[in-house]
């Protein structure tokens, strides 16, 4: 049940790191797109009141003729006795305006042109009941102010521009005269040039102000239906409010992008989940596999502890000798049975460091080892500090690794007691075989220093020694002469 949980880590860590990378992806592409939104608007205030500066100029410039006419007036003392000369000569210099009139006391008594304009002779502005209240804020400020937009009998969309006259009489009385006005035609007055430009850019527009009278909102100039989170603009019209909304034609916001930004994002969440989960993986099997090789580490321990309490437990040499005959290993528990200190021998070959014959004994076992795969039985004789010692081979070849040359393991076993039992045996039997014809009796032999019962008649010189018979060996073992 543990690692039935513990292998499903992963996959519960991955997940969850994807889930909040997606989460963090989604909040930074979000304020991403809020933030460009943001520059957005600002981009487009910049662009706004450039592009509203530019409708002011072209508007006072259409508004400026009400002056003009004004400085005639004042000039003449209330009248300009060649008013429609002027008038029709000032209209070429004002593209955007229409008409131009003078009203006495608000009244309108002269108009260019008058075709199409008769019908407003006689209108009293101060007392009309759609003029009334711009004209009447005109005169009591003394400043120019716009009035409208109205629909023009004429057609198309337009505006008023009352311009107050005062005179100053002799005694420097001032006193209110009337108006100069002029007739505009929209949106010719603010040059059109500057709405294509934002249709272009791929903005809308709207040009727009609030009805004092009614307070309903009336479009002066629009490309589209604009949202409301778009962008106003107030501009500085003589008594009047106009604004100017601008907004993206596609929208403030991007989909394509921040759909582009979410895709990024949650491919990201994905490939630092799977990244999680692998790595997080790796590191159970980097785990298991360290434990793995902990548990063989002990158990190779183990076997090499258990190896070696064997190899300590055996009395004999043991050498790990190549085909050449070069030591490559010893394990030695009786160092004084070595021709040579074991560090000494490795690396060696048995010519430097045994005799020649015995020499020839290892080498003749290496090779019947080689050929049959073992060797036993070859015998050598190895003159030591202590003597001469006898040591019995048994050989056997080893299987070499992928790469390496072959080797052979040999065991020395010293076998000098039993090589001196042998050599005392053959040696009696001689002397067994030479005393055979001899009487029972009891010879001393004085190189043996043991009591042998033989058969002897005479004495008799045997290896250069004089024997004589002495008795024969009563019950008790002693010897009666």
């Amino acid at each position: 049940m543990l690692v039935h949980r513990s292998s499903k880590r992963p996959l519960l860590a991955g997940l969850l790191v994807f889930l909040v990378a997606t989460l963090l992806a989604t909040a930074v592409s979000v304020q991403s797109e809020q933030r460009r939104q943001h520059n957005e608007h600002g981009r487009v205030q910049a662009l706004e009141a450039d592009h509203a500066q530019r409708l002011e100029e072209n508007l006072l410039q259409a508004l400026s003729a009400t002056q003009a006419l004004a400085a005639w007036v004042q000039l003449n003392q209330g009248d300009i006795p060649n008013f429609e000369a002027l008038a029709t000569s000032m209209l070429t210099l004002y593209p955007g305006v229409s008409a131009m009139a003078l009203e006495p006391q608000g009244v309108v008594q002269r108009i260019v042109p008058l075709a199409g304009n008769a019908h407003a002779i006689g209108l009293d502005l101060l007392n009309h009941p759609g003029r009334a209240r711009e004209a009447r804020q005109a005169r009591d400020t003394g400043q120019l102010t716009l009035a409208g937009p109205f629909d023009l009998v004429q057609g198309g969309l337009g505006a008023l521009g009352f311009y107050p006259v005062f005179l100053t009489n002799a005694q420097g009385q001032r006193s209110f005269w009337g108006f100069t006005n002029v007739v505009i035609r929209l949106p010719q007055a603010l040059g059109p040039a500057q709405f294509e430009q934002l249709a272009k850019q791929g903005y809308d527009y709207a040009l727009w102000r609030v009805d004092p009278a009614t307070q309903q909102r009336q479009t002066i100039a629009q490309s589209a239906v604009l949202p409301s989170d778009a962008v106003d603009f107030e501009l500085r019209v003589p008594n009047a409010h106009w604004t100017l909304s601008v907004a993206p034609s596609a929208g403030w916001t991007d989909p394509t992008g921040l759909g582009i930004k979410l895709a990024l994002g949650l491919l990201i969440s994905a490939l630092l989940g799977l990244t999680t989960k692998q790595m997080l993986r790796a590191r159970q099997q980097t785990q298991t596999l360290q434990g793995d090789v902990g548990s063989q580490a002990q158990q190779i321990a183990a076997l090499n502890h258990q190896l070696q309490a064997t190899l300590d437990a055996m009395p004999d040499l043991l050498f790990e000798i190549s085909q050449q005959g070069r030591y490559l290993a010893c394990h030695a528990p009786r160092r004084e049975l070595l021709a040579a200190p074991a560090q000494d021998l490795l690396g060696k070959t048995l010519a430097e460091v045994l005799p020649a014959e015995a020499t020839a004994v290892c080498m003749t076992a290496l090779q019947e080892a080689a050929a049959n795969g073992f060797s036993q039985g070859q015998q050598m004789a190895l003159p030591l500090p202590d003597g001469v010692h006898w040591f019995e081979l048994s050989v056997a070849r080893k299987a070499p690794l992928a790469g390496s040359e072959t080797s052979f393991i040999v065991l020395s076993r010293d076998i000098t007691d039993r090589k001196q039992s042998e050599l005392k045996v053959a040696r009696l039997s001689k002397l067994y075989a030479a005393l055979s014809q001899c009487n029972q009796a009891i010879v001393r032999c004085a190189n043996e220093a043991e009591l042998f019962p033989i058969l002897c008649r005479d004495a008799v010189n045997f290896g250069g020694m004089k024997m004589a018979w002495i008795g024969e060996v009563n019950s008790q073992g002693q010897v009666d002469p």
